[in-house]
């Protein structure tokens, strides 16, 4: 494990990598989103919209929240499910899922009662400008057994490892001095009765030990330079989340930054055109006189009078407004194109509106299709840096906590954290936009049977094997595990359909032959 020293020297080897963004992060925040700007200095209450003259860039922001918010972890709603991975064997798998259906439900029961929801719209704001963190604790009692706490990425910074995966990840801040327990109860450290209210400067450390394979997790009291916390984790507790990287960069580069240069322009046209409707409302002046123009004392402000020499030739008027120039149609139009980048690379594009013309049905369902194409294309990374680890995260503390029961027989876990490596147990996604891709899938299986059944029905029953593609279709569609049978339960199934029937053609042949055997008798 890592001494104090070295820790101390990868944190600034790190901070000073991350100071290189404070630049560029600062102007992303001030137009986008400047309410949640660290990155500029103010006091409490400071108003920090004051260079902001379009809220095109405010309203881009909430819209790719709420739109990611409801593709990848809606609310309420079950976004993934734990599955029998392909080392199952394919006669066990029924009774595998079924189990990790009963481990998905809790999963969801205890994270939809508590603050995911909220951490995770945090979340996506910083994931908008391009990297994201969540931090995932054990929670404090039984009712809140799991904490999300989504830390602002100013405070943050981090390093990678082999594969370029993050295994190194810093957090400053400040805490109330009798704070420190009752944040961590197994801290080292006794504060002082006449400093509880003092804030102390802490560094928290998490990095992956690779001789040990364990997360290590350190907290450092600054002021002396001394550990207070130290634990060894199975899983990492920090979740960082990059919309995209390039090469050479630990940092994210999210879609406000893409649209950084559009916004700025249209920031400024928009100031611009401000200043000129307030000169064409009461322009300025100008009046004739004898002397000399002085351009220093020529004033360009609504109403005011500017001295000069005469207006409008020797006969011209005593008084006259200043000719201010702008094109209104020529700004409106650039505005209107600027505001139209913003939204397709923020991927703020919505249906049509209702007062527009008639649009198809079809059309609509294009873009909504276009839509998910263009989301999916940062779906991978978020799948991998994001979903992934807040789901084996959740499962450990489920885990340590004892929400997952355990073996009767053994009382040991039924599985291992590590056993969720897609080749035991798998993560399924079933967000929405995970669900559009299935849909897809099904659809093509759907129109296959129908042509082959249309060409022929009884080859086309000899080639498929509509049993085994059945049982695939219920899965694809979500229908959970404890409603499909296996292919036992379906043998079975069929022997006793089976069964009745023959039991119904032995009772039809014996009516039939006491019928005869009464006609017979009667014709005698």
């Amino acid at each position: 494990m890592m001494q104090i020293e070295e820790i101390l020297s990868k944190r600034s080897n790190a901070k000073a990598k991350h100071q290189l963004w404070h630049s560029l992060y600062e102007d992303v925040y001030s137009l986008f989103m400047p309410e949640r700007n660290l990155y500029e200095t103010t006091s409490e209450g400071t108003d920090r919209t004051y260079q902001v003259y379009s809220s095109a860039g405010v309203k881009a922001a909430d819209n790719f929240v709420n739109k990611m918010q409801q593709s990848i972890v809606p609310s309420n709603l079950k976004w993934m499910k734990l599955e029998a991975g392909p080392l199952i064997p394919n006669e066990a798998k029924n009774d595998v899922n079924a189990f990790l259906e009963n481990v998905t439900d809790l999963f969801f029961h205890i994270v939809h009662s508590s603050n995911f929801d909220i951490s995770t719209q945090e979340f996506f704001y910083d994931l908008f400008v391009g990297t994201a963190c969540l931090l995932i604790q054990k929670g404090k009692d039984k009712n809140n057994p799991i904490s999300y706490v989504a830390i602002p990425n100013k405070n943050v910074f981090f390093e990678e490892g082999i594969d370029k995966k993050i295994d190194t990840i810093f957090r400053e801040f400040k805490l109330k001095n009798e704070l420190i327990k009752r944040q961590w109860d197994d801290a080292d450290y006794t504060p002082s009765p006449k400093e509880k209210t003092t804030e102390k400067e802490l560094l928290e450390c998490t990095y992956y030990d690779y001789d040990l394979e364990k997360w290590i997790y350190s907290v450092i009291l600054m002021e002396k330079k001394e550990k207070i916390v130290e634990r060894k984790l199975n899983t990492n507790p920090w979740v960082i989340t990059r919309w995209s990287v390039t090469p050479e960069e630990t940092n994210g580069r999210g879609p406000a930054i893409k649209a950084l240069p559009d916004m700025k322009m249209l920031n400024k046209i928009k100031e611009y055109s401000i200043r000129n409707f307030a000169l064409k409302l009461y322009p300025p002046f100008t009046a004739a006189d004898d002397g000399i123009l002085d351009p220093d004392k020529f004033v360009i402000d609504p109403g005011a009078i500017n001295i000069v020499e005469r207006n409008g030739g020797p006969n011209g008027p005593s008084i006259a407004p200043l000719p201010v120039g702008g094109d209104v149609n020529l700004e409106q139009f650039q505005m209107e194109e600027t505001k139209m980048d913003i939204k397709n690379i923020t991927f703020d594009t919505q249906l049509p509106s209702l007062s527009g013309p008639v649009r198809s049905a079809t059309e609509i369902a294009e873009r909504i299709r276009d839509l998910q194409i263009d989301i999916g294309a940062a779906f991978g990374r978020i799948m991998k840096e994001m979903i992934r680890p807040i789901v084996i995260r959740s499962i450990d503390i489920l885990m340590q906590s004892g929400f997952i029961p355990k073996d009767p027989q053994t009382n040991k876990a039924i599985f291992n954290i590590k056993d969720l490596d897609e080749y035991l147990i798998k993560i399924k996604i079933t967000s929405p936009i995970a669900k559009q891709q299935d849909l897809e899938e099904l659809q093509s299986i759907s129109n296959a049977i129908q042509l082959s059944y249309n060409i022929n029905p009884e080859i086309a029953q000899s080639v498929y094997k509509i049993d085994e593609m059945l049982e695939y279709i219920g899965q694809k569609s979500g229908v959970p595990a404890k409603f499909l049978r296996n292919k036992q339960d379906r043998d079975t199934y069929l022997q006793n359909i089976q069964s009745q029937i023959n039991n119904q053609k032995e009772q039809e042949l014996t009516q039939e032959t006491q019928a005869e055997v009464i006609k017979n008798e009667s014709r005698k």
